[in-house]
């Protein structure tokens, strides 16, 4: 339950809340000896951390977590998917624009071998957008979002609200942004709007750059 709480914290951008909610999820899973539990804290963790933009504390999470992964999992176990992401977004974070899109390559590679739970490759192609747009791959950058995109659509059914629509459409706006196409652009960030104002909120800095997009200004 705490585990699920600070997740949805972290996705609603509430770093603070869900770096609490995560802390308590990790001393707990210790005390009982949980392993699955103290690996899921620690990638939320870092996760939240790095979003809040505190690296160092990521840094270390990210440290801790991956000696377990290669202690307890066997090497193509998926999880080794959203640790390699995760890393390539702090690599990114930190500056290693380069070094943090190719661990995100590992991480889309996993998951596409890996087809028994396609949830994470729709999830990790929309993240990998963000880093080839922030490496200046715009092609890239769209094609990424797109079938992120294409492959979320599939799963959840005409007609339904996704939060995971709702990113790959800003990704797919930014990508968009960067090629020049400003009209296609528009039309992606006013598609993004249905799927984020619901489940994130006005507030959200997607829906918030979905919006100043819609509109024909660039996101800040």
């Amino acid at each position: 339950m705490l585990a699920n709480l600070a997740r949805v914290l972290r996705d609603l951008e509430r770093f603070a809340e869900a770096i609490g909610y995560g802390e308590r999820t990790y001393a707990a899973a210790r005390r009982q000896g949980n392993e699955i539990a103290i690996n899921q804290a620690l990638l939320l963790l870092a996760s939240a951390h790095r979003q809040r933009g505190d690296l160092a504390p990521a840094a270390r999470a990210l440290v801790e977590v991956e000696a377990r992964f290669r202690r307890l999992l066997p090497p193509h176990d998926l999880q080794f998917a959203s640790l390699a992401m995760e890393q390539g977004c702090l690599l990114a974070a930190q500056g290693h624009a380069a070094a943090g899109l190719a661990r995100a390559d590992e991480a889309v590679a996993l998951a596409e071998a890996g087809r028994q739970q396609p949830q994470y490759l729709r999830r990790l192609l929309v993240q990998r957008s963000e880093l080839n747009l922030q490496a200046g791959r715009a092609e890239a950058a769209a094609a990424d979002a797109q079938r992120g995109l294409d492959l979320e659509q599939a799963a959840v059914g005409e007609g339904a609200t996704s939060s995971v629509i709702g990113l790959g459409y800003v990704a797919l706006a930014r990508a968009r942004l960067a090629q020049g196409r400003a009209a296609e652009a528009r039309r992606a960030a006013a598609a993004a709007l249905p799927h984020l104002v619901g489940p994130l909120g006005e507030g959200h800095s997607a829906t918030r750059a979905a919006r100043q997009m819609s509109e024909g200004r660039h996101p800040s």
